[in-house]
């Protein structure tokens, strides 16, 4: 950047700016405009919709619903894959999977879902500049792989207590919150890599 002249794109219009410290100045406001809307998202999902999404009107059905399949998403590939390397698995009910011998009961909750970490992955692509079309592909690419990994940390969960009974040194849930949080920010850096090439 030469100290004579910065172009920068403003609404369509090239400007020009004589002083290197304005660059700065948008890039920060930038920043921080990203860091209110993240901070805003976070306070809407966590203060106002998740204590009262079951109980909202409307809301809560679809609500109920996303869940619904969200879990058969996880649950029933999950039974697949062990039906496949050869266990005798059974889904007793949409929340539970049972496995024949040696016996046990995994039993699935709405926590498990990871839907946490899908509205933080979310919250993220919304926050940030971009556009509205490419969001619309990428926002369920994330989801689904945030899924995926839940599906490979059910199947894995069940080979461990298979194998090396229930109890053990690792738990799952801090590993699943470490393999989705590397990938949503993962998922994220390569989002701001995109947006810096459609505006370079």
């Amino acid at each position: 950047v030469l100290e004579q002249g910065i172009t920068l794109c403003v609404t369509g219009k090239r400007i020009k700016y004589s002083d290197p410290e304005i660059l700065k100045s948008l890039l920060s406001r930038k920043f921080l405009l990203f860091l209110i809307k993240l901070g805003g998202l976070f306070l809407v999902y966590y203060v106002w919709f998740k204590p009262n999404a079951w109980t909202m009107p409307f809301v809560g059905a679809y609500y109920s619903h996303f869940m619904h399949y969200t879990m058969k998403f996880v649950v029933e590939p999950s039974v697949w894959c062990l039906e496949r390397i050869g266990y005798d698995v059974q889904i007793i009910s949409l929340k539970k999977i049972a496995v024949s011998f040696p016996p046990f009961t995994l039993r699935m909750q709405n926590a498990c879902l990871g839907t946490d970490m899908m509205f933080a992955f979310a919250a993220l692509v919304i926050a940030f500049p971009g556009k509205w079309i490419h969001r619309i592909w990428f926002l369920p690419l994330g989801w689904l792989g945030i899924e995926l990994a839940n599906i490979i940390r059910v199947v894995g969960l069940c080979l461990v207590w298979l194998n090396y009974g229930t109890g053990g040194p690792i738990d799952h849930h801090d590993f699943f919150n470490l393999i989705t949080t590397l990938f949503v920010l993962g998922m994220f850096l390569f989002w701001v890599k995109l947006y810096r090439n459609q505006n370079n």
